[in-house]
């Protein structure tokens, strides 16, 4: 009998229950009928334990296309069990017969008896399995009090056996019922008991599956530490396994989480570690670097930012254009603060290409068009910029997208701004404003009363400034944005020392570093500092202005802006050698030349040589003075600066252009 048995890929053509199944499937006999003649045939009444528990095994490895004939075969092999008496078989046969039903009152019935047969033949897990597939069912009708009662029983009731893995599965599914019923403190203790369980049974992925839960409670009540304390511990308890998929995951989830929280540097360091975990994993790659570069532009870490977007495209490889798009957007954006105007607009205009490809007349164009049209105005092409825009603000009208309309809106005023209309500025500006009052859209509301704000103070209405400014920080008060607060009380520092209100312009830049310091906005504190420090310039308190122009130094290199390092750098260098302090002001330029190295800034390298030439002059090293000049007139070449040309030209000795090449002349 065996012999014929072990000839069939699926262990079944020889088993005597088999051919009573096909003649079923093929209609031949009823179920019923088939499920008398097993009393009525000596080679199935004779039937052993071991033989039903194979058949149950084999029917378990049916394809799920033949559900219907596992079905039948598990009806057979169940009541085979119950004739005979065979109470573990009967149990299993029962557990595997409610699992391929469809009928739930059908799955119910099984169950109990499954559940009562456990019972009387203490068969520890079919009693486990049974309570554990009862309490699902009953939560699947909303009869939560009952699944409850039934996850509790199994938990609290069949200890003895030590199936783990089950007790792990109901606990979770408990706490899951909890929290639907909102009983939030029932599921959180049921998550930190689900730990416990798995701890002890070195289950380490049912520990983190608990803790991942809990952490999304814990964060919908609004806990956020001990959220980050549960996505953390099953960070360690994934890298105490050396399970670097899981740890990825995990420093994933943190990410968001902290990204959530406004906590960005945090977010960032998050998302870098769960990048490093990926390895070689593309599609895990993909993931992180798609959360992972719009963040760093939200952080202002432009470098990271460009090289990010370009790995992923390197990735994808042309197979996701819509994230490519995204990509060429975040990459035109980071490499517009990088200086690097022209291949930011390059950048822009291939996302616009792929949307235009990819989804025409949709919000993929729609966005890259936005984007274009911004980096257009910030770099001068201001007929371009407004054509660009006005067609995004059609777009945004068709899609009935009144949000990003408001925004293009303010770049079109920005434009116009630039562009030197300022009634058409002023005139955008209001149109944006009434727009974003209708949907009460309070942060761009705020940032367009910003803008309108720098406007006049820019055209000669400083107090006017002042009034734009107030509003713009109460409304970013009122929705809780500290970083915005920051920026508006230095807006509000400058402005008071343009009019000459000291004491007014003290407390707003101590107001900013102070909020600055609280919330750890560290590229508010070096702009509070900065400009502190150019009005005590002003005031002729150099003393005061060293004090904070160092600390504002101390801090950008943190920040992974190189431009705000720049200028910061370029700062100190001034200061310093206002105080004559002359080795730390060269120190300083040295400083700068080597952050415009790094990402090949000609205009800061170009000031670099040119100030650290211009001081070594005065120190008496003309070998290393005219060196640095020298590199500063090929720059200023390069970047057709004539004055500048001709300000290095004074500097150097008499006959020394000679030595530059003939490109130049």
């Amino acid at each position: 009998m065996f012999a014929r048995w072990k000839r069939s890929p699926h262990g079944l053509d020889g088993h005597p229950l088999y051919g009573l199944g096909v003649q079923v499937q093929r209609g031949k006999l009823t179920l019923e009928q088939a499920l008398a003649r097993i009393e009525e045939a000596r080679d199935l009444r004779d039937l052993a334990d071991s033989q039903l528990t194979e058949l149950d095994k084999q029917i378990g490895e049916l394809p799920a296309a033949q559900r219907g004939f596992a079905f039948i075969l598990a009806s057979l092999n169940h009541a085979a069990a119950k004739a005979k008496g065979f109470r573990r078989v009967q149990v299993d046969s029962a557990l595997r017969l409610a699992d391929l039903s469809y009928d739930p009152a059908a799955q119910m019935s099984i169950l109990h008896e499954a559940l009562n047969s456990s019972r009387k033949s203490g068969y520890r897990r079919g009693e486990k399995v049974a309570l554990s597939t009862l309490a699902r069912l009953y939560a699947g009708e909303a009869r939560f009090e009952e699944a409850i009662a039934l996850y509790r029983d199994q938990v609290e009731g069949a200890k003895a056996g030590g199936y783990a893995a089950i007790d792990i599965e109901s606990l979770l599914a408990l706490g899951d019922i909890y929290r639907h019923l909102e009983q939030f403190d029932q599921a959180l203790e049921t998550f930190e008991r689900t730990v416990r369980v798995a701890g002890a049974a070195g289950q380490p992925e049912g520990q983190i599956e608990a803790l991942t839960r809990a952490a999304e409670l814990y964060l919908f009540r609004g806990a956020t530490a001990e959220a980050l304390d549960a996505v953390q511990r099953g960070i360690a308890l994934a890298a105490a396994g050396k399970d670097r998929r899981l740890e990825a995951e995990l420093a994933g989830l943190l990410g968001d989480l902290l990204r959530d929280l406004r906590r960005d540097e945090e977010a960032v360091a998050a998302y870098r570690r769960a990048l490093a975990l990926t390895g070689e994993e593309a599609q895990g790659q993909i993931d992180i670097l798609g959360r992972l570069t719009p963040l760093c532009i939200e952080a202002g870490h432009w470098q990271d930012a460009a090289d990010y977007a370009r790995q992923g495209l390197l990735l994808s490889d042309g197979s996701l254009p819509a994230q490519e798009v995204r990509w060429l957007l975040d990459l035109a954006l980071a490499l517009l603060e990088l200086g690097r105007d022209q291949e930011a607009v390059d950048a822009a205009r291939d996302g616009l290409a792929i949307a235009r490809v990819h989804e025409p007349g949709g919000r993929l164009e729609h966005d890259a068009l936005g984007r274009l049209g911004a980096l257009l105005t910030e770099t001068g092409s201001w007929p371009e910029a407004t054509r660009t825009l006005e067609a995004a603000l059609e777009l945004s009208a068709q899609i009935g997208d009144e949000s990003s309309g408001a925004t293009w809106l303010t770049h079109l005023a920005r434009c116009a701004w630039y562009a030197g209309d300022t009634d058409e500025a002023i005139l955008r500006y209001t149109e944006a404003l009434n727009a974003t009052r209708r949907l009460e859209d309070k942060p761009l509301e705020a940032h367009i009363l910003g803008s309108l704000g720098t406007l006049v103070r820019d055209g000669g209405q400083p107090r006017r400034g002042l009034e734009y400014y107030h509003q713009a920080m109460e409304l970013n008060k009122a929705v809780g944005d500290a970083r915005e607060v920051v920026r508006y009380q230095i807006l509000l520092g400058r402005t008071y020392g343009e009019l000459r209100h000291y004491d007014d312009a003290r407390r707003s830049f101590n107001e900013a570093l102070g909020l600055a310091r609280r919330i750890d906005d560290k590229r508010g504190q070096v702009e509070a500092h900065r400009r502190f420090a150019t009005l005590l310039r002003s005031r002729r308190d150099r003393e005061g202005a060293m004090a904070q122009i160092t600390a504002a130094a101390a801090l950008v290199g943190v920040i992974d802006d190189p431009r705000l390092a720049a200028i910061t750098l370029r700062e100190l260098a001034a200061v310093q050698e206002e105080l004559g302090r002359w080795e730390e002001s060269a120190t300083s330029y040295r400083r700068l030349l080597s952050t415009a190295e790094q990402v090949d800034d000609l205009t800061g390298r170009l000031q670099a040589h040119l100030q650290l030439g211009r001081i070594l002059q005065f120190q008496q090293q003309p070998n290393e003075a005219q060196e640095h000049l020298r590199q500063a007139l090929d720059l200023a070449h390069e970047l057709n600066d004539p004055e500048i040309i001709d300000q290095v030209s004074t500097l150097l000795p008499t006959g020394t252009e000679h030595t530059f090449g003939p490109a130049y002349h």
